[in-house]
């Protein structure tokens, strides 16, 4: 099972309807899960910049805003499941 703010962001925009197809996502997840909470926290600016790319891909509307918001989210839902991993 993996777990970190990449593979939570993956499952907040899969819940929202958007799947990962013939793009970097996988490859951007799996970079966030390596980088960890406090990482992704540090590259926000680089994150929502990859969110913003693969929406103009798909002539999506974007909102770096909301992209923000989804992101600490997924970093807030990271954390949570790996407090419990470390009890």
């Amino acid at each position: 099972m993996t777990v970190g703010p990449g593979t939570e962001l993956k499952l907040l925009l899969k819940r929202m309807g958007l799947v990962s197809r013939g793009c970097k996502c996988e490859e951007r997840a799996k970079t966030m899960d390596e980088w960890g909470p406090n990482g992704c926290l540090a590259n926000m600016t680089t994150i929502v910049g990859w969110l913003e790319e693969a929406a103009k891909k798909r002539y999506l509307p974007f909102s770096k805003t909301v992209a923000t918001i989804l992101v600490k989210r997924a970093i807030r839902n990271a954390r949570k499941k790996l407090e419990v991993l470390l009890q």
